[in-house]
């Protein structure tokens, strides 16, 4: 079939595509069931006077956490062409691209990308969606049509309510117990306090921060989303509406319930603070009880990843409260396909750090077979006490350094990325002090390892001591593959990440959930 026939199919497949695979039923054809499958078609065009021709597309048939490398998503690497379909094509600016991804049996959510720019992030898309996005980076706007383009209008429509929420809110700065601020953290404040028209938000007591959560949980709005999400409802089907909706309403409860669960953390660790943890007790009483009902006659729920999220959030300030591990909490409290969920995410959160009894008690709760194989080979690869994944990466003078030739050593791997706030706290409070403690020994190694695609730019990060502390081994990951592929074996979804091999080469801690200074030098001192 010459190219253009095929071209020819695959707009008409995205006009008419989900015609094929069901009748309408009250305007809307339905998505088919999980026994039947369909494909998912994208047809794609792209818009920039410096010619886009590369696309990644990534597909997430279970997804937890938006970029999370595992489970692994499905990735397609494409190559664009020139010309657009339905106009005289402008030379050297309009290129095309076009994917099917077969078998799709139920919702999942895909990623679109070129480089370091990001189209779409952890969209919906369901079996038989076919749908056509034209990006126009010249104008910096993006459009779909198709059957499908109801979907993605209501969840583009929802991001924007999401990010002008962000935008809009004052940035926070918590500066309790610090007698003065850090170079870096008076810079922050100086950059925000300069910010058009918003100032930011200091915390000054644990006080401050209990009034300002509390202060957040009393005025969540939920009006914008459910606006947009009535005005699609007659255009999108019920299964769309109500994953679309418990993901939504989720995002800011989410976030709410991990700044409760941080306060919790910090004021046990202090004296005299009984009378303001009664309050947090009283807080979640009153507002994070009834984030676990969110949605509890909605079927769909399970698959809106950000729910779990939510979810796995509030049981977790509940595991803080009560001392019941989360896995305990989600089988007496949540429904079976919730609880296995809400526990893989959990569990993949943690980068199974858990002891291994209570990892392998919670991985048993787990009755999904699907969910179940994703912890099962996890564990297999990750798990305390199993062989590190080897890696080979170059260093700042281009030579090759492998895991494998440390062995013998205590090895501490960070990876960071210039730009990282979190990665320059980290390193300034709590991984420079520790090589400075263990610098002498010849039997420790600190290896460092930069996700920045710039030499240049990471070179000089080096050289500035802000990310990564001298006299550490620094390599960097070089191409977004091999980058890729480190992050999928070693389940690191976020930045800074930190995780320590014993002299064997075996896993002691696949990932710190709180890498502090005092935790990460005594887990190295039982290795000697």
């Amino acid at each position: 079939m010459k190219k253009r026939n095929i071209f020819f199919f695959l707009a008409l497949l995205c006009l008419f595509g989900k015609d094929l695979y069901g009748q309408k039923v009250a305007g809307h054809p339905p998505v088919p069931s999980a026994a039947e499958g369909a494909p998912v078609v994208v047809y794609g065009e792209i818009r920039d006077y410096d010619p886009v021709e590369k696309i990644m597309v990534k597909f997430y048939p279970t997804l937890f956490r938006p970029g999370s490398p595992n489970p692994k998503p499905v990735r397609f690497d494409l190559d664009t062409h020139p010309g657009n379909f339905f106009t005289n094509p402008q030379p050297g600016v309009d290129r095309q691209f076009e994917l099917t991804i077969e078998d799709i049996a139920r919702p999942g959510y895909i990623d679109i990308s070129s480089g370091n720019n990001e189209f779409l992030k952890s969209f919906l898309v369901r079996p038989g969606d076919s749908v056509m996005i034209r990006i126009d980076k010249l104008t910096n706007s993006m459009v779909f049509s198709g059957p499908s383009a109801d979907l993605f209008n209501s969840q583009y429509d929802l991001e924007q309510v999401r990010i002008s929420k962000e935008f809009s809110s004052s940035q926070v700065f918590n500066f309790q117990h610090i007698g003065s601020l850090t170079e870096n953290q008076q810079k922050m404040l100086d950059v925000a306090r300069a910010s058009f028209g918003k100032q930011p938000t200091i915390l000054l007591s644990m006080e401050d921060l209990v009034n300002s959560i509390e202060d957040q949980m009393s005025h969540m709005e939920d009006r914008d989303y459910l606006n947009i999400l009535d005005y699609y409802k007659d255009k999108i089907d019920m299964q769309t509406y109500q994953i679309l909706k418990a993901n939504y309403l989720s995002f800011e409860r989410y976030i709410v319930a991990r700044r409760l669960a941080s306060a919790w953390r910090q004021l046990t660790k202090l004296d005299d603070m009984e009378p303001l943890q009664m309050r947090v007790e009283r807080i979640y009483d009153k507002y994070l009880q009834d984030f676990l009902s969110l949605e509890k006659d909605n079927p769909e729920k399970k698959y809106a990843y950000q729910f779990i999220r939510m979810q796995m959030a509030v049981l977790s300030m509940e595991e803080l409260m009560t001392g019941r591990s989360l896995p305990e909490l989600a089988d007496a409290r949540l429904s079976p396909d919730l609880r296995d969920r809400v526990i893989a995410a959990y569990l993949l959160d943690r980068r199974l750090e858990s002891p291994e009894a209570a990892l392998l008690a919670g991985m048993q709760l787990v009755e999904d077979p699907v969910i179940s194989d994703i912890l099962e080979n996890m564990y297999k690869s990750l798990g305390a006490g199993k062989p590190a994944v080897d890696f080979r990466l170059a260093d700042a003078n281009g030579d090759t350094v492998a895991l494998s030739d440390l062995r013998g050593k205590v090895v501490l791997v960070d990876y960071w990325f210039t730009g990282c706030g979190a990665c320059i706290s980290l390193n300034e409070n709590h991984l420079r002090p520790i090589l400075e403690d263990f610098a002498d020994r010849s039997d420790f190694a600190f290896v460092s390892i930069s996700i920045d695609r710039d030499k240049d730019l990471w070179q000089k990060s080096l050289a500035s001591g802000k990310y990564s502390p001298h006299g550490a081994i620094h390599l960097n990951t070089g191409s977004e593959e091999v980058k890729n592929d480190l992050m999928q074996k070693y389940n690191i979804s976020g930045f800074p990440h930190v995780l320590l091999i014993d002299r064997e080469g075996k896993i002691v801690n696949p990932g710190y959930q709180t890498p502090t200074y005092e935790i990460i030098k005594n887990d190295i001192t039982g290795l000697f």
